[in-house]
Parts: C-alpha cells; sequence; structure tokens
C-alpha cells in the first residue's frame, strides 16, 4: 500500500517537475535572443571572413599567373580572337592591385581557366577521395 501512495507521489513530482523545466526553457529563450551588439559582431565576423576569402582568392590567382604566365585566360573576341594570356594580369612590380580590382565573378573565372588549361596540359590524373 505504501509502495502505491508513493509511486504515485513520485509521478505527481515528476511530471511537475517537467512542467517547471519546460517553463524555465521557455523563459530562457525569450530571453536569449540576439541582441543588436551581437547582430552586429556577426554582421563584422561575415564581413571579416569576406575579406578573407578574397584575398585567399587573389593570392591564388596571382600564383598562378605568377607560375604559369603563358597560360591563355581568355580570348577577346573584338580584336578577331586575340588570346589573352595570364601574364597580362601581373604588373611589371608583381602587385597584385590590377586583380583585387577585378570582379569576383572574373577571378574565379580565371582560376578556373588556368586549372582546367593545365589539368589539359599533364595527362597524369591525380585520384580523389568522393565522401
Amino acid at each position: 500500500m505504501y509502495r502505491g501512495i508513493f509511486n504515485y507521489i513520485m509521478s505527481i513530482l515528476f511530471v511537475t517537475l517537467q512542467a517547471i523545466q519546460r517553463t524555465i526553457s521557455k523563459r530562457n529563450t525569450m530571453t536569449n535572443r540576439p541582441n543588436a551588439q551581437q547582430y552586429k559582431e556577426e554582421m563584422q565576423d561575415l564581413l571579416n571572413k569576406t575579406e578573407k576569402l578574397r584575398q585567399v582568392i587573389v593570392t591564388r590567382l596571382h600564383g598562378l599567373c605568377v607560375s604559369y604566365p603563358e597560360t591563355p585566360i581568355a580570348r577577346q573576341a573584338d580584336l578577331g580572337g586575340t588570346i589573352i594570356k595570364a601574364k597580362s594580369l601581373i604588373p611589371v612590380n608583381r602587385s597584385k592591385d590590377y586583380i583585387k580590382d577585378l570582379p569576383f565573378d572574373t577571378q574565379i573565372k580565371f582560376i578556373e581557366t588556368i586549372e582546367k588549361f593545365l589539368a589539359e596540359q599533364n595527362p597524369v590524373k591525380q585520384l580523389s577521395i568522393n565522401f
């Protein structure tokens, strides 16, 4: 008999504790909303990551252009199909300023073009592991 009463009281306490925990977690989600400062910090973090990615892309394109200056990167249609080579992106002082001024899409296109050209020139294919 005592065991039945004990189990009944324990089940009531358990249900009550669950209700209290739900109430506390609901309050925490209401008070833990991001505020303006957190939004500002998150935006600054995203801008920093974007700038770092842009620098990585510029450095990659610059390195490819310096390493493979004779690689064709584009064909200029208005000049009768003149081939533009990677060395045209690198000034005499080898600065990255010209590459930095190019639009993002153009930088990516040039990297893809150089990598594709180099893959065609090298008949040995490196194996890759796909997960």
